[in-house]
Formats: C-alpha cells, structure tokens, sequence
C-alpha cells in the first residue's frame, strides 16, 4: 500500500502453546474457532498454523479490515467460549501481535 490517506488493514499474529499432553485436545477448540470468525464481517484472513518444530505451539495468522474489526472479533461468543475452553490446556498465556505492511 502506498500513499497516506490509503485505508490499512491490520494483521494480527497470535501464538499460542499447549501442554505437551494437551496438544490434540486444543487443536480441535482452535479449529471450531475458524468457521465463525471467517464469517465475521471485516475479516480478510485467519489461518491457523502449527509449529513443524516445536509440538503444541499453534499460530493464528489474520487480517482484519480495521482495528473496530478486530476489537468486534474479541467480543464474539465463539471467541469466548475458545477462550474458557482453551484455558486449562495452556503452557502460558497467548501472545498477540498487530502488525502493519511495510511500504
């Protein structure tokens, strides 16, 4: 994207790591995430990806149209419910990043 007044959208890239013996049970509460949020309006892109070299560690990679998009994702049902059943199956809490395109 060039130029100033060009709308940017957001990216957001989210870790998060399971216990070891939790790996199989959180992948299936990751993916029931996908179908809702892809639906969600201002949702360009999400993406759940899984560490080759480090078992239990999981990314999300997504766009959203603005940061109203994102803040409105955080607020659903579906994330909430993630969020309560993924708890007890975490190494650590989640880590967050916004991220902009670089001109």
């Amino acid at each position: 994207m060039n130029g100033g007044d060009e709308h940017m959208t957001l990216h957001v890239i989210a870790h998060i790591h399971a216990r070891p013996e939790c790996t199989s049970d959180i992948t299936g509460h990751l993916r029931a995430a996908i179908e809702p949020t892809r639906a969600e309006p201002g949702c360009i892109r999400y993406d759940l990806l899984h560490d080759n070299e480090i078992p239990g560690h999981f990314i999300f990679v997504e766009e959203w149209a603005d940061d109203a998009a994102l803040a409105e994702h955080l607020d659903t049902a579906h994330i909430a419910a993630l969020r309560a059943a993924i708890e007890p199956l975490l190494a650590g809490p989640p880590t967050l990043h916004r991220m902009s395109p670089v001109d």
